[in-house]
């Protein structure tokens, strides 16, 4: 039987696409969405804008873990 560390927490991530900019996905690879201005999800993609890729992943990584 193989060890799992039932501590160790995936992270959400910023990461960049040539064609679309910067983006976060979650602790599985799928893209994140987020409440847009009109309070419908929305991709979160940043465009060129790494800060705002980087601050919300950082932002999803230190909520709590809702799964534990």
């Amino acid at each position: 039987m193989d060890d799992f560390d039932m501590g160790w927490r995936m992270t959400f991530e910023a990461r960049r696409s040539g064609e679309r900019g910067w983006y976060v996905v979650d602790p599985v690879g799928s893209l994140v969405h987020v409440p847009g201005e009109d309070g419908h999800p929305r991709a979160a993609f940043f465009g060129e804008d790494r800060a705002a890729a980087e601050g919300l992943a950082a932002r999803l990584n230190a909520q709590p873990d809702e799964h534990m």
